[in-house]
């Protein structure tokens, strides 16, 4: 499962269906969340974040930097997440 204090979600759900959905996948399986940065609230269209994601909705690791983008519909797709992602990436 994803550990805490290590992800946030980006998503737009004015242009990706998928971002609510996504949302309510993570509340069903109670997947821990740093929290959500939604690129419609025009508090963060203009953000690093929002324009680096290349489409919605994406996971990003903080300690990491790193950001995965899609739907994840189960524990096992969360658990890979955190395997893939859990060592930083050589520059």
């Amino acid at each position: 499962m994803l550990a805490s204090g290590r992800w946030i979600m980006v998503g737009n759900p004015s242009i990706c269906e998928h971002t609510e959905k996504q949302l309510e996948i993570c509340e069903e399986l109670n997947v821990k969340l740093v929290g959500t940065v939604m690129c419609d609230d025009p508090q963060y269209s203009e953000s690093e974040i929002c324009t680096k994601v290349p489409s919605f909705p994406c996971f990003c690791n903080l300690d990491t930097g790193t950001c995965t983008v899609g739907l994840r519909e189960s524990l096992a797709q969360f658990i890979e997440l955190e395997q893939q992602t859990s060592v930083p990436k050589e520059q």
